[in-house]
Formats: structure tokens, sequence, C-alpha cells
């Protein structure tokens, strides 16, 4: 028997993997598929026919050498156009594929449909049933676990490459998020990711909030590999404004600004420039900025240095249109002159 022989026998089930496989396609129907299902599958498949043809594209243009001019008897001039078209069709299925991530994103927003990359409005419709199903799975597990367990799986989300790590609440829904079986983080771009980090520090900003509620704040312990979260109790501070008859602007009646934002709004009121008023030393600055805005002090030296940004001048230049048509928006409703 030859090698080509022995690896497809590699490939064939056993009887009882067969018999397994029969009865779990035998627990759905093809015709008991939601037509949104449907969509979303194809949505995936075709996300995975671009990586796989990009793979190809890839390796093909790794074998090119000094010595592919003589192999393929073309002139240096038909070789050159050769390798541009290669580059270019490259392009082209990264773009594609990058297009059907955002597919896959405004699809789950007009149909409700939850997976790991929806959006915060998404997110919150599904909170509900993810906190029962997790409760039915953990008898003695409050609210807070659950909080924390969401959390935990946002932040561990965070980089390009553990997108596709699972969260055993939310796959064990009706819905399945068919783009987890995908790994297209080798091929997602900056502006996708950007993306992507925008939307997951909207939900994470939400859940912070969702615990604060609960009387505990949130303390973020990393080492080298893992990062932990500690729930530190909330201290309870009286004085005098508790005693006020009024109404109190809670955070969940504000606006869902993410760091960009908020950092403009601050720039606005003028809380920028003080700072940079007050001391000299950069060090400083950037830690006044960050105890300001209950960010990292990487995060607020990028801001304070103006490195918080995209490569990309085009869209980068976007991003900050969009970001102070935001505030413009926040301060026009409230009545802010500045």
């Amino acid at each position: 028997m030859n090698k080509e022989s022995n690896d497809s026998k590699k490939d064939e089930f056993l009887p009882d993997e067969e018999e397994f496989l029969t009865y779990l396609d035998s627990e759905k129907e093809e015709d008991e598929i939601s037509e949104e299902d449907k969509i979303f599958q194809m949505i995936a498949y075709n996300i995975n026919v671009g990586i796989v043809l990009h793979k190809k594209l890839l390796k093909k243009f790794k074998e090119i050498d000094d010595r592919a001019i003589e192999r393929t008897n073309l002139n240096k001039i038909m070789f050159e156009g050769k390798v541009r078209r290669l580059i270019a069709k490259i392009g082209k299925c990264s773009d594609e594929v990058n297009n059907l991530l955002k597919k896959a994103f405004e699809f789950s927003e007009v149909s409700n449909r939850l997976w790991h990359h929806c959006s915060l409005t998404t997110y919150k419709k599904h909170l509900g049933v993810l906190k029962d199903t997790y409760s039915n799975q953990f008898k003695s597990a409050t609210d807070l676990d659950f909080l924390k367990h969401e959390y935990f799986h946002l932040i561990q989300n965070t980089k390009k490459n553990k997108y596709n790590s699972p969260n055993g609440i939310h796959i064990s829904q009706d819905s399945l998020d068919y783009v987890k079986l995908v790994d297209y983080s080798k091929i997602i771009n900056p502006k996708t990711i950007e993306f992507f980090s925008i939307n997951n520090q909207r939900k994470l900003d939400f859940l912070s909030n969702e615990i604060l509620n609960l009387g505990y704040i949130i303390q973020l312990a990393q080492t080298k590999k893992d990062v932990f979260i500690n729930l530190i109790p909330k201290p309870e501070t009286i004085n005098d404004f508790d005693k006020l008859d009024e109404i109190v602007l809670t955070k969940s009646q504000l606006p869902e600004f993410n760091l960009l934002e908020r950092y403009e709004t601050l720039k606005r009121l003028g809380y920028i420039e003080k700072i940079h008023k007050v001391t000299e030393i950069k060090k400083t600055k950037n830690m006044l900025l960050a105890l300001t805005m209950n960010c990292s002090v990487d995060n607020a030296r990028k801001l304070l240095d103006s490195t918080y940004k995209i490569l990309d001048r085009e869209k980068n230049k976007a991003r900050q249109d969009k970001i102070e048509e935001e505030v413009d928006g926040f301060f026009r409703r409230n009545d802010v002159n500045v």
C-alpha cells in the first residue's frame, strides 16, 4: 500500500466515530436550521475560503527566488508583472476577509445574534440568558461571579491572537458562533483590529460599571503569561452630598465614550492643558491623566504624546473626525459651551 493510501486511511473515521457523528447530525436536521443560522454559516464559510486562498497565495509568493525567471522561461518584465499581480491578489484576498468580518458584525447587529465580536447593544440583550445559563451550570454562583467570568473572558480575548479562545457559556447557546471555528488572526488588518478593540472596550466598561453597582472595583493583576482579576469592595464614603435632594447622574446614564472620546472631552474642557501647566515632569503628567481617566499609565502616555493612533494617516483622520463628532454632539445636547 503506497503512502497516499495510508494517508487516506488516517483521515477515515472508525465505526464508533461514524456512529457518533450520525447521532450529532440527527440532533438537528437541515430544515430545522434557521435562515439566520444559514446566513451566518455562509459568512463564516466564505471567511474560511478567503483565509485558505490567502495562505496559498502567500506560499506561492514565498516560493519566488532569484532563479524563478529561468525556471519559468519568463523575461524580467513579464516576471515582475506576474509578481505584482500576485501581490495584488494577496491584498484583495485580505481585504475581502476583513470586509466579511465587518459583515458578520453588521449581520449580528440587525439579527440580534450573539457572537464574540457583537456590539454592546446586542450583548446587553443576551446578558439575561447568559446569566441564567451560568447560574444553571454553577448553582452556587452569584451575579458577581457571572460578571467576573464575562469580564475575564473579554480581557483574555483582547489580543488578536486570542480572539478564538472559547467562552463555555456563550457556546452553549442555540445560535452558534460559527466564526469562532475560523482562525483569522493572521489576516486581520489594523483597521479591523481597532474596530473590534473599541467594541471590546465598550463591553469591558459596561461590565466594570455593573460590578461597581454591586459594590466592587476591579483590580487587575498580571504575570508574564496570565491576567488575574481581584474584586475590591468599594469604600463607603458619606458626605454632605448624600443628603441633597437632587437627581444624581449615574454612570449608566452617561454616553458610552471610549478612551479617545473621553480624552477629547477632557481636552475641550481644558484639563489636559492644566496637567501640562502643573508639572514639567513627564512621568507625573502620565500618572495624573491615568488617575483622571482610570486608564493605564502607558495609554495615558500615548494620549499625551499623540501616539495612540493608527499608522494609516487617512484612517487616523477619519477616526479623529468621528471622535470630535461624538463629543460635539454630547456638548450640544447638554448645552456645554467651551
